[in-house]
């Protein structure tokens, strides 16, 4: 039964909810067109890449340095967060063909990024500890650790074997 309002509009009766449609031809075919679209996306993204160290870094530092260029108004900064952001996008959904290409730029990247984080620890362990002398080694890189005070010594690193003459 429908009435009229105070305003002269009709108003209905009825309280609670639309009664349902039939599940017709229409939901059918959308459910069925987002499955088959899942599965084109699944099988897409199973040819690509995908994420590894490198671009979640980039990402981070893009997104770091946006926020932070975006504070300081410094286009040049925003641009170069743009570019950091696009990279990392692209390495993620780069195709199969170009696995090769991102596994060497990921060992590149590793290996100067373990260069890095042991400069940083030795300089750090070289101002805190006062009794030993740290060294990296030439050869492989590990981080050795000698007293301090012996003078001339003959260093032989426990990772490569290879040995260093240095002052203690």
């Amino acid at each position: 039964m429908i009435m009229e309002d105070l305003f002269g509009g009709a108003v209905s009766d009825r309280t609670g909810p639309r009664p349902r449609r039939e599940s017709g031809y229409m939901n059918v075919d959308i459910k069925q067109r987002f499955k088959d679209l899942g599965y084109r996306l699944s099988r897409w993204l199973s040819t690509r890449y995908g994420t590894d160290r490198m671009s979640r870094d980039l990402l981070i530092a893009g997104l770091i340095l946006s926020i932070v260029s975006r504070l300081l108004r410094a286009r040049l900064l925003y641009s170069l967060a743009m570019v950091m952001l696009i990279v990392s996008v692209l390495r993620t959904y780069a195709p199969s063909a170009s696995w090769e290409k991102r596994q060497r730029e990921l060992q590149i990247y590793t290996g100067l990024y373990r260069k890095a984080k042991n400069a940083f620890k030795l300089a750090k362990l070289t101002l805190t500890d006062r009794q030993h002398k740290y060294l990296m080694c030439p050869s492989c890189g590990k981080l050795m650790r000698i007293p301090r005070g012996q003078g001339d010594i003959v260093v032989s690193c426990p990772g490569c074997g290879h040995q260093t003459r240095t002052r203690s």
